[in-house]
């Protein structure tokens, strides 16, 4: 429920409170009426294919050139592993990554929803998405959509970093790292998945899901995939007011589709990868669509000179067609054709057990032409523009009987804005079962296309971080992670857009940021486990007038300072599972016009919102399992607003979803015998 900006003159000193005494009975209840069945654990239930200690212990490959584990990787890391998203009852990558600590979802024009980290806008191209080592990031913005993009069953893993990573990654990892991994031929060993399911909102249809994978080994150091899925629907069936203060029903102006393309080689230390995909959503006014559709393919290889040294070569190429509008002339003039280049080469020394060093170097080329022959580019005044960068970055790795020293450096020299440089020293420590991390890192923001084309003064936005995380795993059993962090972000790019004609345009200001805390908890037993995250986040030196909620001097728009998560799973029986995601947000702020014509802006509330999803799966036969469950059962209007003063209305959150799906898979004859 919204209200007025007279409604939130009082602070409301008691939400961390209310949410918590809310996970709490939540808990005490799940606890309570499944204790018996946690106490016995009698039945092997695979929810989880490894222990606790084992989980903690997963070998990771976003934080650093070199695998490391949660414990010891220099980076505040969240790994969602396969058995975990089957059992979330989320059908798409953004439902998944609700649940990650720190992480919101915020409105964006046209239908477009952005992302939050620890409460900062990160939405253009302050993180890094990947898919198979595929960037995903649309290179005119650098942003992605979310919304009903990319289900969830041909995911293997996905590991998170909630922190910067342009050292390893450059300029697009400034607040944090999404890397998304399938499953390869020989995770699938010759069988046929594939699922089909259905959404119903309002006793209307919502959305369809259908999504098919095969993969093979056919020889031992040979193995391929090939995976597709598609779905389509509406966004939500909700109700909105727009700004001229029409109702309108979402039903009729959120329709989108979504197909993907997933074609894998492996041969010994070979990759080769191509991906296509295509996402298309109407805008709020239901005028035409925009579309973000992409191809993407890379070539990789692992080469061993000698026992200590590794070379690793790679060229990625992608063509894009990013915020790309169809049958919308007012916005077509946005319409480019992108296509990027990218090579690299590392070497991996190993100076013995304990020592490891990395050098390494990329060239980057992103290139855009105007697909409206009367408009050019502002920088040159011509329909096509390119820009070139190129990098150096090294890496050394001690292991001392103190512990873990992570030293990274990285240079990056841009055709345009010129160089960058960013260091990151990172210490762990595990003993036994307790781990320590001490972390400072600089990152950057580059500027994409489109930041220079609206502003060619325009600089990188540089980012300074510290963190500290500290854990502790009991029994095996129970597993707790803290962890502190201070944002200092340094001449941030704004987006601002005109206040009379709403062209597009891009400043740097001072300074903006965040301080905060996390803290995540997991109990798993053989039939089920519990987990539970809470986030908190404040402004930290911020300048930045356009992210100023006048009601509070602490909190930024959009993002909620007090989040918590709770997911439970538990086996009824061999057969029967039954789980619940639940998600609760403290009061939300943002501004929006009171009407079409741009007029004054006005701040808005929402008060805290909790929403609940119940779901379950049964096991018919050993290859055909039934999942079904509700979304959102109380109706709590969570929904997407605008993180900055754009005046942009509130993106509707689904009400009640009933959802059903039928997983079946076709087993080869080696998986069967």
């Amino acid at each position: 429920m919204s209200g007025s900006k007279n409604g939130i003159s009082k602070r409301n000193a008691n939400n961390i409170v209310i949410i918590m005494s809310r996970i709490f009975l939540s808990t005490c209840f799940i606890v309570i009426t499944g204790y018996s069945g946690f106490a016995q654990s009698l039945i092997n239930w695979e929810l989880i294919d490894m222990p606790l200690k084992e989980l903690v212990n997963i070998k990771v490959e976003a934080a650093s050139n070199e695998s490391s584990n949660l414990k010891t990787s220099p980076a505040i890391l969240t790994v969602l592993t396969e058995e975990e998203i089957k059992h979330s009852g989320a059908s798409s990558l953004m439902e998944l990554l609700k649940l990650i600590p720190g992480f919101d979802f915020s409105a964006e024009w046209d239908n477009i929803i952005g992302l939050g980290i620890r409460g900062n806008n990160a939405t253009e191209g302050k993180y890094l998405i990947l898919l198979d080592g595929m960037q995903l990031n649309e290179t005119n913005f650098g942003t992605f959509s979310f919304q009903n993009h990319f289900l969830t069953d041909n995911i293997k893993k996905i590991e998170v970093i909630r922190g910067p990573g342009s050292v390893i990654y450059g300029g697009m990892a400034e607040l944090s790292v999404i890397n998304i991994i399938t499953k390869n031929g020989a995770d699938l060993n010759g069988n046929v998945e594939s699922s089909v399911s259905s959404d119903i909102e309002n006793m209307s249809y919502l959305k369809s899901n259908i999504q098919v994978a095969y993969g093979n080994s056919l020889k031992k150091d040979f193995n391929y995939k090939i995976a597709a899925s598609y779905n389509t629907g509406n966004n939500s069936n909700q109700m909105v007011t727009t700004l001229d203060t029409n109702e309108i029903n979402y039903h009729d102006s959120s329709h989108f589709y979504n197909g993907n393309f997933n074609f894998q080689v492996n041969y010994k230390k070979l990759v080769f990868i191509f991906l296509y995909d295509n996402y298309s959503t109407e805008n709020t006014e239901a005028i035409g669509f925009v579309s973000f559709d992409g191809v993407y393919s890379g070539l990789s290889y692992s080469y061993n000179l000698s026992e200590k040294l590794e070379l690793k070569p790679y060229i990625k190429y992608s063509y894009q067609k990013p915020w790309f509008f169809v049958n919308y002339p007012e916005k077509e003039f946005y319409n480019t054709i992108n296509q990027q280049l990218n090579s690299g080469l590392s070497a991996h020394y190993a100076l013995n057990k304990k020592v490891t060093f990395i050098i390494g170097g990329s060239y980057n080329n992103d290139a855009s032409e105007k697909q409206i022959d009367t408009v050019v580019f502002n920088l040159n005044n011509q329909k096509n523009i390119s820009f070139a960068r190129s990098s150096l970055f090294s890496e050394a790795i001690v292991n001392t009987k103190f512990g873990y020293l992570n030293l990274g450096i990285r240079y990056d020299y841009h055709s345009h804005y010129k160089g960058n440089f960013v260091p990151r020293i990172a210490y762990t420590k595990s003993i036994k079962n307790i781990h320590l991390k001490l972390l400072y890192s600089n990152a950057y923001k580059a500027p994409t296309i489109s930041n220079i084309d609206y502003n060619p003064e325009i600089l990188p936005e540089l980012t300074r971080v510290y963190e500290m995380e500290t854990g502790i795993l009991l029994k095996n059993k129970l597993n707790f992670t803290l962890n502190l962090f201070d944002i200092l972000i340094k001449h941030p790019i704004i987006y601002i857009p005109d206040p009379t004609t709403g062209a597009d345009s891009y400043i740097n200001s001072e300074t903006t940021g965040s301080k905060g805390f996390e803290f995540t908890g997991k109990y798993l037993q053989a039939k089920g486990y519990i987990s539970l995250s809470y986030a908190y986040y404040k402004k930290n030196n911020n300048t930045v007038d356009e992210y100023n909620i006048e009601s509070n001097d602490k909190a930024y728009g959009a993002f909620p300072q007090h989040c918590a998560t709770l997911v439970v799973n538990y086996a009824l029986s061999p057969k029967f599972t039954l789980g619940s995601t639940s998600k609760f947000m403290s009061k939300r702020y943002t501004y929006i016009h009171s009407n079409k014509n741009w007029s004054e802006l006005s701040e808005i509330y929402y008060r805290p919102s909790s929403v609940i999803n119940v779901f379950t799966e049964y096991k018919v036969k050993n290859n055909w399992k039934l999942a079904g469950g509700v979304k959102n059962i109380t109706q709590s209007k969570a929904h997407y607003l605008n993180p900055y003063q754009g005046g942009q209305n509130p993106i509707p959150h689904n009400g009640r979803v009933f959802y059903a799906k039928i997983t079946w898979l076709i087993q080869s004859n080696k998986s069967v015998g």
